[in-house]
């Protein structure tokens, strides 16, 4: 009978024949033969027999010690160091239920696990060739996730500190009970602690449908740090071909080890996972992260934010309001948006004061390392300008990089943030432009712009607006097709389109005496910046809408001030926007309502414990506040644009139905 062991290492060949990288393993079980024969000297003790050995046994001895020194050197070279050596390290597995993999054993007890930890002590001189004896069978496991593609729906949590994966741990498991992603937690560290035993000790039980991944070498504990970091590249490397993951979530303290930090980057640099650095205490400053699918978070480092502010000639008050708020905003593991504060040529002294000491980002001591992220335009000419120069000086102070990846928030004076409102900036943009759902259900062709605040008023600056009955499960958020000018974010695309209308109805106005009426008359106050009647008149056009939250929400991002009027500079000697900037209140609208210092949990004000409605199921408005549908915006919008690209473009009959274009070239046949 065939022995059980030679029989288990036959049928593992024959699993993974297929494989190339894994069939080197049949040598491992080469039957051993003795070529020395032994007896029993007079002294009871075993030595080799004195009989030399014939000329034939001495030559096939010297061939197996060739062949030998050989096989060790091919498989010294195939574990060398290099993250790009072959898998023969990997040990496969065939069994994948969701659950989370065994680990390396368990002990059942703490106190063993610490006393493993502590067998860290050793000299770290070991610097051999590199073996992962444990990730392999969990990595040949997860075929059902389709990790082998390049987009899928995986995400991993990765560290190699016991600290640093208690911190991640919690969060890890908070993500896949959402179940929106595969949650992967790979640990690459020194500790002895069974994988198993660690997820144990950090309170988490097989409810929590998370696959584990233990990517170990040998000898971890004794190992150099060079040894370390090249084997968490190794890993890096295995996990990428068999996982692909969409989004890498690491500790980014000091509590995280240096060698698989640096193994890690190197090894991820140039593939598409996105790298998210937690910061500290990650479950309550980044909770929100769990509620986000692994379109939306392989999206995390390639969107870029930018902030626009245009100070007003008048009104330090506001301007500096504002920007302390800025100073108090939590930056952790969000890339710092640049800041860009627009003067008028006649500033008033005390904003320059301010500003000639103001920092962005604020230089506190995790920050201290930041480069600088402010920019500070003046305006040349003295005069007042006109409306439309106000709005061309607004649309060039910014330009997208990146159609799809681009955002630029505009911030009024006026308005106030709280420390997390750069956090729920990102949720919503993250969600609502690159989740799945926003691509399977195409969410961005007829999204103008997402607010940060809610608003009271109509467009006319003074009658009230009547907010639309809750959707079901989406909470107080709504769709209105009219855009704010108080704290909204236009994405790239949508900018780029903006800038080529107003420089085609411009050059217009150069070539034409008179202006339409369908121009001339304004359906917004002037309380607002000229530029959004082009926002409104291109969102008429083409049918788009603004995504507004409920007040629950917007009331611990923003707050819209209203007892320091800043009239914009092109209406400044304008009585009628001096008053619609003042109001008829005495007293100023935030204040009930709003505290800059709140650190209230964003997704304790979300409806369905914390997540963002999906936009279909919003309710929506038109333009003039009216409750509306898709069906009703798209039938407006097509009668407006008809009439628009007839008494402005100048466009005959045959020339309307056109192909919509980047640069709103399409709405203009004057060229």
């Amino acid at each position: 009978m065939m022995p059980a062991h030679t029989s288990r290492a036959r049928a593992m060949s024959r699993l993974w024949a297929s494989d190339e990288e894994l069939a080197k393993k049949d040598d491992d079980h080469l039957p051993v033969r003795q070529h020395q024969h032994q007896h029993q000297g007079p002294n009871g003790q075993w030595q080799a027999a004195v009989r030399t050995p014939r000329r034939r046994s001495v030559a096939r001895l010297l061939a197996y010690i060739a062949v030998a020194l050989l096989l060790f050197y091919a498989l010294s070279q195939a574990f060398t160091s290099s993250p790009h050596g072959d898998t023969s390290d990997l040990i496969p597995s065939s069994t994948f239920n969701g659950r989370p993999p065994p680990g390396r054993g368990s002990t059942g007890s703490t106190e063993e696990a610490h006393d493993a930890a502590s067998s860290v002590q050793k000299p770290k001189t070991y610097n051999g060739a590199i073996k992962l004896p444990g990730l392999g069978q969990s990595l040949h496991a997860i075929a059902a996730t389709e990790g082998k593609k390049p987009k899928n729906r995986n995400v991993l949590f990765a560290a190699a500190s016991l600290k640093s994966a208690s911190a991640l741990l919690p969060l890890a498991c908070q993500m896949a009970l959402e179940r929106r992603n595969y949650v992967h937690f790979a640990f690459m560290g020194r500790s002895d602690v069974p994988l198993q035993e660690l997820v144990k000790i950090n309170g988490i039980d097989d409810t929590c449908q998370m696959i584990l991944h233990d990517a170990r070498p040998d000898h971890a504990v004794d190992s150099t740090e060079q040894r370390m970091a090249l084997c968490s590249a190794r890993a890096m490397y295995h996990i990428n071909t068999y996982m692909h993951p969409q989004a890498i979530f690491i500790d980014s303290t000091s509590a995280e080890e240096s060698y698989f930090l640096r193994g890690l980057r190197d090894q991820t640099r140039g593939t598409a996972s996105a790298i998210i650095e937690l910061p500290e205490r990650p479950g309550m400053r980044l909770a929100w992260i769990t509620k986000l699918d692994s379109a939306a978070l392989a999206a995390w480092d390639k969107i870029t934010i930018d902030i626009l502010v245009q100070a007003p000639t008048s009104g330090a008050g506001n301007i500096m309001r504002l920007l302390t708020s800025l100073s108090r905003v939590d930056i952790a593991a969000v890339p710092v948006p640049h800041l860009t504060v627009d003067l008028p040529h006649k500033t008033e002294r005390q904003t320059e004061k301010f500003l000639a000491d103001f920092q962005w980002p604020p230089r506190t001591g995790a920050n201290a390392h930041l480069p600088n992220m402010l920019s500070l335009h003046r305006r040349i000419p003295r005069t007042k300008l006109s409306a439309e120069e106000s709005s061309v000086r607004f649309l060039e102070s910014f330009w997208p990089k990146s159609k799809s990846h681009s955002y630029v928030l505009v911030l009024s004076p006026h308005t106030e943030v709280t420390p997390q409102f750069l956090h729920y900036l990102k949720f919503s943009i993250l969600h609502y432009r690159h989740s799945n759902s926003a691509a399977v259900q195409d969410w961005d062709a007829q999204m103008m712009g997402l607010s940060l605040a809610t608003p009271t008023k109509l467009l006319d600056g003074s009658s009230p607006l009547a907010a639309p009955a809750p959707g079901e499960g989406a909470g107080s958020s709504f769709l209105w097709q009219a855009p704010l000018s108080d704290a909204m974010v236009i994405p790239g695309d949508k900018w780029m389109e903006l800038h080529g209308f107003i420089s085609h109805i411009l050059e217009l106005q150069a070539l034409s005496t008179e202006s339409p009426p369908l121009l001339a008359h304004k359906e917004i106050s002037k309380k607002y910046p000229s530029w959004l009647e082009y926002v409104l008149q291109l969102s008429r056009i083409r049918g788009y809408y603004c995504v507004y939250p409920g007040q629950e929400t917007s009331r611990v991002v923003v707050g819209v001030h209203n007892d320091l009027p800043d009239v914009p500079e092109e209406y400044s000697e304008d009585d009628e926007a001096r008053r619609d900037a003042m109001g008829e209140d005495v007293g100023d609208d935030a204040t009930a309502v709003f505290e800059p210092h709140w650190h209230v949990d964003i997704l304790h004000t979300l409806p369905n414990g914390g997540k963002l409605p999906n936009l279909r199921s919003l309710p929506m408005l038109s333009w003039d506040g009216k409750e509306s549908s898709a069906t009703a915006l798209d039938d407006d919008a097509a009668a407006y644009r008809a009439r628009f690209m007839t008494e402005v473009g100048p466009c005959k009959d045959e020339q309307l139905e056109r192909q919509p274009h980047t640069f709103a070239d399409d709405l203009f046949c004057y060229m």
